[in-house]
């Protein structure tokens, strides 16, 4: 389907990167930019002292922008969890993406706060000049795919519609779901004491396949996690290949249509 024909859905034009919905409000729309959006994905730990620098870091770029230039994404790790305060944000397969991201970008070791952006591992990202420029060349580099989406929150499901068309090569398609505003009492471990805030926390991610250079479609229903509310979420996805550079599309847009 062209994107054309996505907002004839509508009932209306809109521009590149914008939402449409249907008359109910619950139908959202989205395409992906001509540029590539900078994916900045930070792994932390409420178990780890030195994190929540990382994550106010992160927090500098806000929740809602519908076409945003720069999508970020704190996977929560739970390696940390052993040391007295379990994370309730943590998974096992943020751990195992952090691995990889290190492994293909040369890099063999894991630690928290950890930044990569396109997949690139960012040491200064506290420098906001170093970052800013590493940020511009991610945005400046067009788009190597087209990729779209719908989707629908259901009660506890989140009912998706991705498609588009790899220009060239192979890669991954990845959805994600990150919410703000969350807010954590830690009672144990490093930060114990603290309260912690968090935004752009990744509360559910998948890999929904390898791609080939040709067109793509897939539809998926899944289990929104407990506790999730949407009005603070934003639906991401993204078609990378593996390793700095990686980036072929990207989109992002609030889980609920306004």
């Amino acid at each position: 389907m062209t994107r054309f024909a996505i907002l004839l859905l509508a009932g209306c034009l809109l521009p590149l990167g914008a939402v449409a919905t249907s008359p109910s409000g619950r139908r959202c729309m989205i395409e992906a930019p001509a540029f590539t959006p900078a994916l900045v994905e930070l792994y932390t730990s409420e178990g780890c002292d030195s994190c929540p620098l990382a994550d106010r870091w992160l927090a500098r770029w806000p929740a809602t922008l519908f076409a945003a230039e720069v999508i970020p994404l704190a996977f929560h790790v739970t390696y940390w969890d052993r040391l007295g305060w379990r994370d309730p944000f943590a998974q096992a397969d943020f751990d195992a993406r952090q691995d990889l991201q290190a492994v293909v970008g040369g890099k063999r070791r894991l630690y928290t706060p950890q930044v990569f952006v396109d997949g690139a591992e960012t040491l200064e990202w506290r420098q906001e000049r170093a970052v800013d420029a590493r940020l511009g060349a991610a945005r400046r580099r067009p788009a190597e795919a087209r990729l779209e989406a719908q989707w629908q929150v259901l009660g506890e499901h989140l009912q998706v519609s991705i498609s588009g068309t790899l220009w060239r090569g192979e890669a991954k398609l990845h959805l994600a779901v990150a919410e703000s505003g969350l807010v954590s009492a830690v009672e144990r471990g490093e930060n114990a004491g603290k309260q912690l805030r968090h935004d752009h926390v990744v509360r559910l991610w998948r890999e929904l396949g390898p791609l080939r250079a040709g067109s793509f479609s897939t539809e998926e229903r899944l289990d929104l996690p407990a506790g999730l509310r949407p009005a603070q979420a934003r639906l991401v996805a993204w078609v990378a290949a593996d390793g700095p550079g990686g980036v072929r599309a990207a989109l992002a847009a609030p889980l609920v249509c306004p």
